[in-house]
Parts: structure tokens; C-alpha cells; sequence
């Protein structure tokens, strides 16, 4: 999939975010389910690119009880109420997909340890949040 360039007229803090949700699994398992759905590549079109991901990496282990307390709201304002298990860290992050026929915002919740990642949700919402195509092969 083609991804919108970074130009280094980006934030500075913007930019290294950016470099680091790009780099991680999650990012291009994503963008490869999302090229891989015929019901995503039928609404939008092919071939398919993905702007400048928004969002980012969040550590969940904080270093005090208020930033533990906080992460919490974060997580439960999402409609992420169950246990991540043992996850040392989550990406809340959306991505705006465009094909010649319209597009879409990829939406994901990933949570991980190490190099490792497990989706919670991932979908693409095509004119608006009614109409969603669910990404996640079954079982995943």
C-alpha cells in the first residue's frame, strides 16, 4: 500500500511518533489487512493509500498511581473495560485510507509486549461510523 511521505516540515515530536507507530508491527499488519479485504478494496477502490497515521503508542505500566488511574480513563472512555493481561504498552491510533472511489479511517486498538501485538479492534469506518468493515480475520 502507498503511504503519504513525511516531509521534514513535520513537528519534530509529530515526526518521531510517526517514525515509531510506521515501524511497529501492528502498523503494517494493519495496512496489510486492510489491502487484503475485498469488501474494504470494493468501497474504496483500488489501489488504496493510507495518509499520516494519528495516535500513537502509550505505555500502560505507569510510573505513578495517577498516571495508572489516568490510563484507566483512557482506556475505559474507549470501551476497552477488560484486562490486557500482562501488555506492557497500547496503540490507540486511526489512519484516513483513500481509494479511487472514496475513503475511509481505519481505526485499531493493539496492545503488546515486547515486538509482539494483539489487536482488540480493527475496522474501517466508510462514511461515517454506521458503516463499518471489520479487518480482523476470524480468530485473530
Amino acid at each position: 500500500m502507498r503511504q503519504k511521505a513525511a516531509t521534514d516540515d513535520l513537528d519534530p515530536s509529530y515526526l518521531a511518533n510517526l517514525i515509531r507507530v510506521r515501524a511497529a508491527g501492528f502498523y503494517r499488519d494493519a495496512l496489510r489487512y486492510a489491502e487484503d479485504s475485498p469488501d474494504l478494496v470494493a468501497a474504496l477502490g483500488d489501489p488504496l493509500e493510507a495518509d499520516l497515521p494519528k495516535g500513537g503508542i502509550f505505555l500502560l505500566k505507569g510510573d505513578s498511581l495517577l498516571g495508572d488511574k489516568l490510563t484507566q480513563k483512557y482506556l475505559q472512555a474507549l470501551g476497552i473495560d477488560h484486562s490486557l493481561g500482562d501488555a506492557e504498552k497500547f496503540a490507540h491510533v486511526s489512519i484516513v485510507l483513500r481509494g479511487r472511489k472514496g475513503e475511509g479511517k481505519l481505526n485499531l486498538f493493539a496492545s503488546g509486549t515486547g515486538d509482539e501485538w494483539r489487536f482488540h479492534w480493527l475496522l474501517v469506518e466508510v462514511g461515517g461510523p454506521e458503516h463499518r468493515i471489520e479487518l480482523l480475520p476470524p480468530g485473530a
